[in-house]
């Protein structure tokens, strides 16, 4: 395999910023993030003067160790800002935040400040690849929850404008039109936006009813329209294109044999984390379902089912399989002692390559704690592993799969190739 294939290589964020200590620059293992601009709106009338003194950081990785994390810094002129916003003593800021989605080149952040303990601000970064711009913006309005999530949907419109949509309700209990999604196309300098309210646009959402509670596990956008994907039933989705203030949420079940019913298991049927051998997103301009059966006893029997939904309107799905072992069998660069593993985690890249967590079952099996594990990329075409590397609890935390490129075009490769 060609490790030195630079449009494969990937990196794993993990879920968890670092804000640990905010004024303090990072070790030398960390790099800054470049922002060519920086636009904050609806954030207070300190908000782009806390912007302005943010950085983010990126932990360097190699092609030995694929797990890389962001971390946030802030000048002591940035912090006096949100110390004074929130009326606190000196030195008492507080902050946590997380990663939350990449979809379309748009990487979303969120980022709490907290005053005793209390989240008090709440704000999306979202920060553009193609153009390296970095925006700020407040999570949604107070009267408002979100209902699943609180990460939102990125999408970039024809047109160029970028969105973010949240499923919420009204915090308050009310007899109708309490469930509302909320869209907001991130401001530009010549379309500024003055508030929270001002720049969330509310529409009311009516949600069909279905046997289970909807739970959303993956979020995506293609075409226009936005998709949650709940990967026991089915997705549901909205076309944003179609205007008015009413939307409608359409669902589109999973192939009938991949639809769980969690009430009418047996009490005892044991169960695993859905997104153990399912995924579902977008590449090539088509959804894709894949699932991964074990069911086989024998080893290296497993088989990837790959569901294309060919007609979106007609709720058609087209299957493909592919026997494991054929692409087990290209995958020469593992240790003797670490051929035991089995595929899991399936993560969907856009242009139709699957990443497969391959988790080492022989040391699992004998009671050993395992830290890490190997994770690959193939090409479902070729069968061909195209980029692999070794992943720190990739399993027991939220993570995010960029290209090496997404924060520096041509630098992390190179840096990551020169440091092996």
């Amino acid at each position: 395999m060609d490790t030195t294939e630079s449009s494969s290589a990937f990196m794993v964020l993990t879920g968890h910023l670092i804000l640990d200590e905010l004024a303090v620059r990072p070790p030398k293992k960390w790099t800054p993030i470049h922002c060519a601009s920086k636009q904050a709106h609806g954030c207070g009338k300190l908000g782009q003067e806390v912007l302005e003194g943010l950085s983010i950081w990126l932990s360097l990785f190699d092609t030995k160790n694929l797990t890389a994390s962001l971390s946030i810094r802030m000048s002591n002129d940035a912090i006096r800002s949100v110390e004074a916003d929130l009326d606190i003593p000196r030195g008492m800021a507080d902050a946590e935040g997380s990663v939350r989605i990449a979809n379309q080149e748009l990487l979303v952040l969120t980022l709490f400040f907290r005053r005793q303990c209390c989240v008090a601000r709440a704000y999306y970064l979202v920060y553009d690849s193609t153009d390296t711009s970095l925006t700020m913006i407040p999570c949604l309005p107070r009267d408002l929850e979100a209902t699943w999530s609180l990460t939102p949907v990125p999408q970039r419109a024809a047109d160029g404008d970028r969105m973010l949509a949240v499923m919420a309700q009204k915090f308050w209990p009310q007899p109708v039109d309490r469930d509302v999604l909320c869209v907001c196309t991130l401001p530009t300098m010549a379309n500024p936006g003055s508030d929270s309210n001002a720049l969330w646009q509310r529409k009311t959402r009516r949600f069909p009813k279905l046997p289970q509670p909807f739970k959303s596990d993956l979020m995506f956008s293609l075409g226009g329209k936005i998709f949650w994907a709940d990967l026991s039933q089915g997705l549901a989705y909205c076309d944003l294109r179609a205007g008015g203030s009413v939307v409608d949420i359409t669902f589109v079940p999973l192939p009938d044999v991949y639809q769980v019913l969690f009430a009418k298991l047996p009490e005892d049927t044991p169960t695993e984390p859905t997104n153990k051998s399912r995924t579902v997103g977008c590449a090539g301009g088509s959804i894709k379902f894949i699932f991964i059966d074990r069911s086989s006893a024998s080893h290296g029997s497993e088989m990837v089912f790959v569901w294309t939904l060919k007609d979106l309107d007609r709720q058609q799905w087209e299957r493909e399989v592919f026997p494991w072992r054929e692409l087990w069998d290209q995958v020469g660069f593992m240790d003797a002692g670490f051929q035991d593993v089995e595929p899991a985690y399936p993560s969907l890249m856009p242009n139709g390559d699957l990443c497969l967590l391959l988790p080492n079952i022989s040391l699992r099996r004998e009671g050993r704690t395992v830290e890490e594990d190997y994770i690959c990329r193939f090409d479902m075409r070729s069968k061909r592993p195209l980029w692999f590397g070794r992943v720190h609890k990739y399993h027991r935390t939220r993570t995010v799969i960029l290209p090496c490129n997404f924060f520096v075009k041509k630098n992390l490769v190179r840096r990551s190739t020169l440091s092996r």
